[in-house]
């Protein structure tokens, strides 16, 4: 993918989350929404029939807002096990992010996390904060992978070990 179509994706993927955030605060419910990359390996690769593979995942979501929190930013490590394949993959796992404040969020999500390297249309995933700031609140996540120009061939060769996507974070009915 070229710079440019990365920021043309970057950039629309900024604007529905705005929107979303800017509706959600018009009807009364509390948001934060956080967008950024995530980088992703795969060991194995990941090939075009499922294997048993571990995803080790890092994000930094480097833009955040919301009417009224002091949280700017977040960052977060997983590493799970699973059955995954190029075209599909289920990881269930809980998530801590860090805010920019220094303090964490521990995520609970209440369906498998899917991750779809080859596939044109991302995934979303939901569930609640269970521990640290925000306890309580609703949660949802979007990836939106990025293909890489070799990310066909890899599956089919010697198996996919890296991966890029776009991932937004929203915290509803935000507790304190």
């Amino acid at each position: 993918m070229t710079s440019s179509s990365r920021h043309v994706s970057r950039g629309f993927f900024l604007l529905v989350a705005l929107l979303g955030t800017s509706a959600l605060a018009q009807s009364g419910l509390h948001a934060l929404t956080c967008i950024g990359t995530q980088e992703m390996t795969f060991a194995p690769g990941l090939r075009i029939l499922p294997v048993d593979v571990t995803l080790s995942a890092s994000a930094n979501l480097d833009t955040c807002w919301s009417l009224d929190t002091d949280i700017t930013s977040a960052t977060f490590r997983v590493q799970v096990a699973g059955n995954g394949s190029c075209a599909r993959g289920s990881y269930h796992d809980e998530i801590v992010i860090t805010w920019n404040t220094g303090e964490t969020s521990t995520l609970s999500m209440n369906n498998p996390v899917e991750v779809r390297p080859l596939s044109p249309t991302g995934t979303t995933a939901y569930g609640r904060v269970v521990a640290g700031r925000f306890e309580g609140s609703l949660v949802a996540t979007t990836l939106q992978p990025i293909p890489g120009d070799h990310d066909l061939l890899d599956c089919l060769t010697g198996g996919l070990t890296q991966s890029m996507g776009m991932v937004s974070l929203s915290l509803l009915q935000l507790q304190p």
